[in-house]
């Protein structure tokens, strides 16, 4: 409708424009979502009244059948929506990761502490694959708020340059756990607590979706 207009195509200039950028991330347009399903809520009221109008008038095949295009548009959508939120959840391994290392340290220093009282210190190195992959300031500052008082983390983290990576340290035995997408047998002292899921891909033919070890 015209009256939609004036906020509809500004939103599309801004979508399109952000579509030629090199890099492109879905949260790139979360602020046009808004004015995009206002203008499809106002369009498809507006199919509705002419499919569907005041008992005087009669409805033509065509409103209707614009209509049931709406409408199934619509369900394509949630369709698609909730086959991306089931694949989307398996898309932050390094997240995982650390929620799990938390439960994990946590267990074994209540366990202690009731034998051991003492400051219990937890080094945690993340490489970058964790890093990238739901490992975040609020994942670790929710990590040290759950744990016990005697728990005190410290985290460090990879880069992509070598001095930086984990092979960097020459003095990695400091770490007490790694979060990495790497094998750790070359490490010596440490050993796999736990593997965590990830890399999703959709098997259409099977119609599920598969994961790996991340």
């Amino acid at each position: 409708e015209d009256e939609w207009l004036p906020f509809l195509l500004p939103v599309l200039g801004f979508v399109v424009l952000y579509s030629n950028l090199g890099h492109k991330e879905m949260r790139f347009i979360f602020p046009a979502i808004p004015i995009l399903n206002l203008a499809a809520a106002s369009s498809m009221a507006r199919l509705n009244q002419l499919a569907f109008p005041a008992k005087e008038k009669s409805p033509t095949l065509i409103a209707r059948f614009v209509f049931l295009c709406g409408v199934l548009c619509l369900l394509l959508t949630m369709s698609g929506n909730l086959l991306f939120v089931s694949v989307s959840r398996w898309n932050y391994p390094g997240g995982d990761a650390l929620l799990r290392l938390s439960k994990h340290v946590q267990n074994r220093a209540s366990g202690s502490s009731m034998n051991n009282p003492s400051e219990i210190s937890v080094k945690v190195h993340i490489d970058v694959a964790s890093a990238m992959s739901g490992v975040s300031l609020f994942g670790q500052r929710a990590a040290e708020n759950d744990a016990p008082t005697n728990v005190n983390w410290t985290f460090y983290k990879s880069g992509y340059e070598k001095e930086n990576s984990l092979l960097g340290y020459a003095d990695y035995e400091k770490f007490t756990h790694i979060l990495t997408e790497s094998s750790t047998e070359n490490l010596e002292g440490f050993v796999i607590v736990e593997t965590v899921l990830g890399s999703p891909r959709l098997d259409v033919k099977r119609f599920r979706i598969d994961v790996s070890p991340s």
